[in-house]
């Protein structure tokens, strides 16, 4: 009697937690991401895994961290992430976010994909539960298409993050507001007013005027 009443309250925890998750990844991400880091939940990894709006909602998340602060499991729901969208450029503020052993995981997610057996057990033990695993004998590198180096090179190497004005914007858009508009004149751009180019018209005529008055002078 004492044992069924300590089993039932966890049988129906686990049920209605599996009914739930059975609904599908509508729910709100902070609440996948805290399945993560709590309970390391496979279902809540496929759910950061297949939303679209999850890469850039865990970008942020690292970005949050304290500095020195390392989340691996954070890290690893991004580079999961980013394993499912292979087959599309890897996004360079994504691959920044990454650690070095989240990068090695994805190097190889590479290779797997294309049919090389992963080296790494525990690597190999995620790709399983994945349908595009498919392990050939028979693989080469010669397997991997253009996009698959482009993606390899931006996981090895991103470029730096464009630096950002503390006022809004970035450098570039600094740059461009300082460039003269289309059409203005060299006045403006030496510093020169209207108001001064008419009174250096002005005193030219002045001058020319005496000119030709000492000259009629002379004449008579």
């Amino acid at each position: 009697m004492m044992l069924s009443s300590l089993v039932l309250p966890s049988f129906m925890a686990l049920w209605m937690g599996g009914a739930a998750w059975a609904e599908g990844c509508d729910g709100p991400l902070e609440g996948y991401l805290a399945e993560v880091r709590e309970h390391s939940r496979e279902d809540a990894y496929r759910c950061l895994a297949d939303r679209d709006d999850a890469g850039s909602f865990l970008v942020a998340e690292v970005a949050a961290l304290a500095k020195g602060v390392e989340d691996t499991k954070l890290t690893r729901a991004l580079a999961i992430h980013i394993m499912q969208r292979l087959d599309r450029p890897v996004p360079a503020d994504q691959s920044r976010a990454l650690g070095g052993a989240d990068r090695r995981f994805l190097r190889d997610a590479v290779h797997a994909r294309r049919g090389r057996q992963s080296p790494v057990p525990s690597n190999a033990r995620v790709f399983e539960r994945f349908d595009w695993y498919e392990p050939d004998r028979s693989y080469t590198p010669a397997r991997l298409t253009a996009l698959d180096h482009a993606n390899l090179t931006m996981i090895d190497s991103p470029p730096k993050a464009p630096k950002v004005d503390p006022a809004g914007g970035t450098a570039a858009d600094a740059m461009a507001e300082a460039a003269p508009a289309a059409g203005a004149g060299t006045a403006g751009m030496c510093g020169c007013s209207a108001a001064s180019g008419a009174a250096v018209g002005g005193l030219w005529v002045g001058l020319l005027g005496f000119a030709v008055g000492r000259r009629r002078s002379r004449m008579a």
